[in-house]
């Protein structure tokens, strides 16, 4: 049910949310239209105060008032990973959000960005090819972000039952303003926070700045084949803002508990046939606990085998690195 509050709001362009908390507003304004595209397109509201206000936006700074959305509202009750970064990425950015989001199909949560296009879109994408639900906080109204190109991403959200919301009225064009209002959301409902790359005039550095006002761990991944693409990050890890992120089972056994839907049985037994190299690789991992890349070197391999053989063994999560150059089966 949509609090009337949020139709008013959204029907009349003059009105504040100052003037619906001080009950400064016409109740009598005819909402028809709202409510009718509204539940033409499945979109909800709550209201600060309704049953249905999700309390996790009682901690945020400046909370919304309303809030609008589409589908499952429960999922804010789960633990968030919270995954930002540029819109042009490098290639190791890309590399990493997928290999975080495959490692956490095992663990109870859900991940929430902001829809924008490069590494928010990417958190979503993997997101939902790995069947973890994920959350799309918009930069702006319902209307535009509903008749743009990113109307199918959202579709397929919508379509798995997950969740996309908008504190913004449904006439509320995305401006300059409306993102930094969107990260300070992304930043208060993360439990955890992610950023694989940052340049010093990245955007998603706002995000990071609210959640270090707010205490919540961030994690980076510095890019060091491409130094302007993490110059920030290096220097936030070098001064201890943000944790170093190269044991990625690790941070999820810290601060993620494991789904108890998930099966058991062990990653063989639910991977495809790998080719000869990989496997022999595999088969040599189960009787050594621990296996470095110069040992596969002197001993049977050529390089150009190993790397992308290894590189498939961490992708699909099942070994990692224990430290540089040395590897173990999870």
């Amino acid at each position: 049910m949509t609090n009337p509050h949020a139709l008013i709001y959204s029907s009349q362009q003059d009105v504040t949310i100052g003037h619906l908390k001080d009950a400064n507003y016409d109740p009598s304004v005819d909402t028809t239209v709202v409510s009718h595209w509204m539940q033409s397109r499945e979109i909800k509201a709550t209201v600060e105060g309704d049953l249905d206000y999700p309390t996790k936006f009682v901690s945020i700074p400046s909370n919304p008032y309303i809030l609008y959305y589409q589908w499952d509202l429960s999922l804010l009750s789960k633990p968030l990973l919270g995954i930002v970064g540029p819109r042009k990425h490098s290639d190791f950015a890309k590399s990493m959000v997928q290999k975080l989001i495959n490692q956490s199909s095992n663990y109870d949560l859900a991940t929430i960005s902001g829809l924008a296009f490069g590494v928010d879109q990417l958190a979503h994408k993997y997101s939902l090819e790995n069947n973890i639900p994920t959350i799309a906080v918009l930069g702006g109204w319902f209307r535009h972000y509903l008749a743009s190109k990113d109307r199918e991403l959202i579709r397929r959200i919508v379509d798995n039952w997950w969740l996309v919301i908008s504190e913004f009225k449904l006439s509320q064009k995305p401006q300059t303003y409306t993102f930094p209002q969107r990260n300070r959301i992304i930043a208060g409902l993360a439990d955890v926070l992610f950023l694989p790359e940052a340049s010093k005039n990245s955007g998603s550095l706002i995000t990071v700045e609210f959640a270090q006002k707010l205490q919540k761990p961030i994690y980076g991944t510095p890019n060091f084949s491409s130094p302007s693409m993490s110059e920030w990050l290096h220097e936030q890890l070098q001064n201890w803002g943000i944790r170093a992120l190269f044991d990625i089972p690790a941070m999820f056994k810290t601060h993620f508990s494991v789904d108890q839907k998930s099966t058991g049985g062990g990653h063989l037994l639910q991977l495809p046939s790998f080719d000869p190299d990989t496997q022999q690789i595999l088969e040599t991992l189960q009787s050594h606990p621990l296996l470095s890349i110069s040992t596969l070197l002197q001993q049977w391999l050529p390089q150009e085998k190993i790397y992308p053989s290894l590189a498939r063994l961490e992708m699909e999560n099942i070994i990692q690195q224990e430290e540089p150059g040395i590897y173990k089966l999870l």
